[in-house]
Formats: C-alpha cells, structure tokens, sequence
C-alpha cells in the first residue's frame, strides 16, 4: 500500500511540473528585435562644411564650423535647414571646439590647441535674449580668458600637448572643460567662471580614459 501511494505522488508531481517546466525555458528565451536607424537629419546646409559644437534651443540645432570657419553660430532645423545665423561680433573662429548653455546664455569654447602654443585661450559668451527673429544678425560676444595654470611653455608641437581641449559643459552655475591630452591619452577637468574675466585654471581631476 505504501508502495502504490507513493507510486501515485510521484505521478502527479511529475505530470504537474512537466508543463511548467516547458513554460519556463520557453520564457527564458530572449525575444530578438531588429532595430533600423532612422534618419534623423538627412542632409545639412552647405554652410555646415565641419559642424563641431552641437546644442539644441528655441526648437533649433545650434552649431558652427571648426577652425577656420566664420565667426557665427547657425540654427537649423531637422532638415538640415539653417534658420538662423548669427554672426559673434569682437570674437574670431581660430578653432572653436565645443558650445553649450544654461537658461539665459550660450557658451562657445574656442580652446581648441592641437599644437599646444596657443596663448589666447578664451570661451565666447552671447545673451539669449539678444537672439531676435530675423534670420541673420549680429551680437556683441563677451570674453572669458584663461590660460592653464601649469603650462609654462607654448612652444609648437603637433599633437604632443597635455593643454589641448575639444569639450565643455555648464554645470550648477559652472563652466567645466576637458582636455584632450595628446601625450598621457587622459583627460583633465578644469571649472571655469561664465563671468567675463582672466582665469587661471587648475586641474580638479584627471581621468585615465585610454584615449583622445
């Protein structure tokens, strides 16, 4: 009697965990999807021959070209369409890298140093309120300088600086750069003032990134 007792607890534990069991490594088996990217801006204006620096405002990209480039930032739309430009007066292009912006200003790092003998380092600074609606326009850009705090020496050497620096961002009431060192393949992070000034900057932290 036992014996058929048991017999009979092993048949149903069996038959009711089979199907689970089925179920379960059926559920384990990731389902796989197939993404496409989509075109988000198909093409760009001929005026945007090397767009650096990126942000998004007023329902506009924001940009401008790499060194060399005119002194303007240009506003277009998810067509590639420039809706905007607007020309920095009292500031040059001699190699803008990087833009960004809190809620009343737009920032344009122009740092960029791949030599490493640049002696007039500075981030460009516009008023959003000045942005009118006509399509082209002209404002005054204030000045922020600074210079690195441990470079002693600006002498010219391509790509095999430590004071090179293609990124910036605001951040609580701060702007922060990040070099891009040619020579450790690290970067170091510097905070700078968005009051127009002379600043000397040093390190706060520097990071091993293995890489430019």
């Amino acid at each position: 009697m036992k014996i058929l007792s048991l017999s009979v607890i092993l048949l149903l534990f069996f038959s009711c965990n089979h199907p689970k069991t089925k179920k379960t490594e059926a559920q384990s088996t990731p389902k796989q999807d197939t993404l496409t990217p989509q075109q988000f801006i198909p093409n760009l204006d001929d005026k945007l021959v090397e767009l650096s620096g990126l942000i998004f405002y007023d329902k506009l990209f924001w940009g401008f070209n790499d060194s060399g480039g005119k002194n303007a930032i240009y506003g277009f739309n998810r067509k590639g369409e420039i809706k905007k430009e607007i020309e920095l007066e009292k500031a040059r292009n001699r190699d803008w890298e990087s833009i960004t912006q809190d809620s009343t200003s737009i920032y344009i790092g122009d740092f960029g140093n791949n030599m490493g003998g640049r002696e007039d380092l500075c981030i460009y600074k516009i008023k959003k309120k000045s942005i009118k609606k006509k399509k082209e326009q002209k404002i005054e850009a204030k000045r922020i300088n600074f210079t690195y705090a441990l470079q002693e020496r600006f002498i010219h050497f391509n790509h095999n600086t430590s004071f090179d620096c293609e990124a910036m961002v605001e951040f609580n009431g701060s702007l922060y750069i990040f070099s891009k060192d040619w020579r450790k393949f690290t970067t170091t992070v510097y905070k700078i003032p968005k009051k127009k000034g002379d600043y000397e900057l040093h390190p706060m932290a520097t990071f091993n990134v293995n890489g430019l």
